[in-house]
């Protein structure tokens, strides 16, 4: 039986320096009926030289409204029966879309699939692994549990889905996944297996801008708890995870470097215990809190072990 058409969409804006390895990591598989759109934002660092070059590649080339944006133009592109979303700086693991093919065609009743992911660095060495889990309403409410660039779905769900919310900067992907939780959709989460890399860096959005995220992401359950389209047993947990990402939202402000000395510290340190109490047992929190009195910086790269 032959393998499904699969569709893998890459936005891209002056990330000349990844894409190559990026457009190697998919097109290096020699996976048959796959269509490659690269959706790019009219870079200057080479980019748009570079993508016209390729063979066996639909690039675009043009202004637009931010990665969402572009997201969107290529999704609307997608033949494939299959579709997948790399990002330019992320890789696909060898061996994954023939991996995912077979998993589709010998799973017909499976919408979704995605997958532990690999965590490289600048220069795309190892540095561990970032678990997922099985995508929930309750889970996503506090936890991302889809790795975005492990992620394949069928047409079918983006069809119905439709596109990303283009007003969201940090959480336009979870956001899309907590509407997929809310459907009737199979989803199959596939633990101790990486189908892709990540690659982390300082002054990338999510890093740089972490309180930006958490509040964002704040406001979107607290918009769809407005709009009740959360089941009505989901509403504790829903008041719970709201307080929780205020608390969040508060350590996260001492990040900045703005943010020193032990009196200026503790008021925010007590501010978001009184958010969210239950942070008081939360061994993570402490460990941010301490250090952060202490004037200890914090790897956080070590939560990916190796």
């Amino acid at each position: 039986m032959s393998l499904p058409s699969l569709s893998v969409v890459t936005p891209s804006y002056n990330t000349l320096k990844y894409l190559k390895e990026t457009v190697w990591s998919i097109h290096s598989q020699n996976y048959p009926n796959l269509q490659h759109i690269i959706m790019d934002g009219a870079s200057t660092d080479g980019t748009v030289e570079y993508g016209h070059g390729l063979e066996n590649v639909e690039f675009y080339s043009e202004k637009d409204r931010g990665q969402t944006h572009a997201i969107n133009k290529a999704m609307a592109k997608c033949t494939g029966e299959i579709i997948g979303w790399l990002n330019s700086d992320d890789l696909y693991e060898s061996g994954t879309l023939k991996f995912i093919g077979e998993f589709f065609r010998d799973n017909p009743e499976i919408d979704y699939v995605h997958s532990d992911i690999n965590i490289i660095n600048e220069k795309s060495e190892y540095i561990g692994v970032s678990k997922a889990s099985e995508l929930t309403t309750e889970v996503i409410l506090k936890a991302n549990p889809i790795k975005q660039p492990t992620l394949f779905l069928r047409k079918r769900v983006i069809d119905e889905l439709g596109e990303l919310d283009e007003s969201l900067h940090y959480v336009m992907d979870m956001e899309y996944w907590l509407r997929l939780s809310m459907t009737n959709f199979k989803g199959k989460y596939l633990p101790e297996t990486t189908l892709s890399s990540f690659r982390i860096m300082e002054g990338t959005k999510t890093e740089a801008n972490f309180q930006s995220f958490i509040r964002e992401w704040c406001d979107i359950i607290t918009r769809y708890s407005k709009e009740g389209r959360f089941q009505a047993e989901m509403s504790g947990k829903v008041s719970d995870a709201i307080q929780y990402l205020n608390g969040t939202a508060i350590l996260a402000k001492m990040r900045s470097s703005e943010v020193k000395g032990f009196f200026q510290i503790n008021r925010l340190w007590l501010k978001a215990l009184k958010q969210y109490p239950s942070l008081i047992s939360n061994r993570g929190a402490w460990m941010f809190y301490l250090a952060k009195v202490s004037n200890i910086e914090l790897d956080r790269l070590k939560r990916f072990g190796k």
